[in-house]
This record gives C-alpha cells, structure tokens and sequence, in this order.
C-alpha cells in the first residue's frame, strides 16, 4: 500500500493504515528502528510523538492504534522514507530471523501492558533533546516490540532489561543535575 500512495510525502497515518488493525507492534518497531540506525535530525523528535501516543493505547488496553490528526498527518519525503527503509530492512530481517515464539513469561494482556508501560518511559526519554542519547530508549522499544510481536520471551526480556538500565542511568542523570543545581 505504502508503494501505491501517490503522494511525494508518506504521513504516519499512511503508515499505521497500510499495517492495519494489530498493528502496536509493528508501529513501535518500525518507529523506533530509524532512531537506533539513522541519525537523521529531528527524526527522534518527530517519532517521539507517536511512540507516546501507540504506548499509551497499548498500556491502556486500546484495541487499535487511533492517532491524533496533527501527528497522523505528519509526514515526510518519500524519497527519505526510502532511503531509512533501505538501511533498516537488513536489520529488521536480522531481528526476524532469530525471533521465535519462546518462553513466553505472561499473558498477553500482561505483556500489552509492560510493554506499553515500558515504551511509554523510552518514549518520553527519546523526546528529550539528549545528543546522541536516543540509541538505547530505541533500542529497548524495538525490542520489546519484538517480542510482543512474536510472543519471544527472550526479545521481550532483552527489551526489559535495557529499558530498566536505561531508566536507572536518566534518574541517576537527573539525581545528579538536582543535587548541583541546589
């Protein structure tokens, strides 16, 4: 669907509508994937956004992604979109390959939920303008998103776990700053 859009742009909400109805694990995937590979300024911002609003829905319970129209109509070049799929794919293809359904610890409407929590936190810390600081948060989401996606215990541990270090290394981050700053 993405192929047969005639626009030069590709908006967010062509997107999610081209991956359909269970589409919160592909979304944060795909959303979160260019963040870790691609330096592309003001792209962390830019899919902060949505991140925050598909991990809130899936944390929530929603049953399906519904985004608000100022982000869903937030679009970029085709050509660049094109350009961020070439340099990602072989790393998605990579994930695909050693994802399986394994050692799954909860249930699914657990697992919705700490993943949504957990992408939630990384989200937020990647809309901060951190340099070069938006690499792990992205890291963590991809692969929580994974191992939903896939129901892998493995991936979705691995997601966790980074999420968690990654939570642990902002709050002794802001400790510090409040303890110099007063």
């Amino acid at each position: 669907m993405l192929q047969r859009a005639p626009s030069e742009r590709l908006s967010i909400g062509n997107l999610i509508e081209s991956l359909g109805d269970q589409n919160f694990a592909p979304l944060l995937f795909l959303l979160a994937i260019p963040n870790i590979i691609v330096v592309v300024p003001g792209s962390p911002f830019i899919l902060a956004l949505p991140l925050i609003v598909i991990s809130y829905q899936l944390m929530t319970g929603a049953s399906f992604v519904a985004m608000p129209r100022y982000i869903s109509n937030r679009s970029i070049r085709r050509k660049l979109f094109e350009a961020i799929s070439s340099r990602t794919l072989p790393v998605l293809r990579r994930f695909e390959r050693l994802a399986r359904p394994r050692f799954w610890p909860v249930g699914d409407r657990w697992a919705e939920r700490i993943t949504g929590f957990s992408c939630l936190v990384m989200s937020l810390l990647l809309f901060l303008p951190i340099p070069f600081g938006n690499a792990a948060p992205a890291l963590a989401i991809a692969l929580l998103a994974l191992g939903l996606g896939v129901r892998d215990g493995i991936w979705f541990a691995a997601g966790l776990l980074i999420a968690l270090i990654v939570t642990g290394i902002a709050l002794g981050v802001a400790y510090a700053l409040v303890m110099i700053c007063c």
